[in-house]
């Protein structure tokens, strides 16, 4: 009988081991921030939700970073777009096609933010701080809202909805204040 752990409690298999060390952080962030989101509401998650994704990605390559991005994007995609499955019964299996290819196109734009980060990181120190990050983000989500007709429904401030405190900053400057704020 194939055991996942040996008698000591590792993991018997350096391949799971590896891939949860390798992708467990940015499955966390994208979990932790769909979480978030009003369908669930555990909207103080947000302002901690890329912490496991950022740490992971502070010394990786930019091509990396892209990939943990992608893969936290994809799961937080996946999650809070789960109403798009409903039409399952009218469309078939058209409906997990579409729902899987939505968030992977959303996904992607996370990708290339997480990859200009990275390769601004490797230009200069300064370039690639969390502030340039939190400017970065913004703009990915307006990419995101306005690219190709447009899908703005994941908009980080979104996950924000029942903190009237918070919501005020949105008179501001928008759903790119708190985004920039939160991240």
């Amino acid at each position: 009988h194939a055991d996942l752990t040996t008698r000591r409690g590792r993991p018997s298999c350096p391949l799971m081991a590896s891939l949860a060390v390798q992708c467990g952080p940015a499955v966390l962030s994208g979990v932790m921030l769909a979480l978030a989101f009003p369908a669930i509401g555990l909207y103080p998650l947000a302002w901690v939700a890329l912490v496991p994704l950022l740490w992971r990605t502070r010394t990786t390559s930019p091509r990396e970073t892209a990939c943990h991005f992608v893969l936290a994007g994809f799961v937080f995609h996946v999650i809070i777009l789960q109403w798009l499955l409903s039409h399952f019964y009218w469309v078939g299996g058209a409906a997990f096609l579409g729902h899987q290819l939505l968030s992977l196109y959303l996904a992607l734009h996370w990708g290339v933010m997480g990859w200009l980060w990275a390769w601004l990181k490797t230009r200069r120190a300064r370039a690639g701080s969390p502030l340039v990050l939190a400017i970065l983000w913004p703009a990915m989500e307006y990419a995101q809202a306005t690219l190709f007709t447009g899908f703005g429904w994941s908009a980080l401030a979104y996950s924000q909805g029942p903190d009237l405190l918070v919501l005020q900053w949105a008179s501001l400057g928008g759903t790119g204040l708190l985004a920039t704020l939160m991240v």
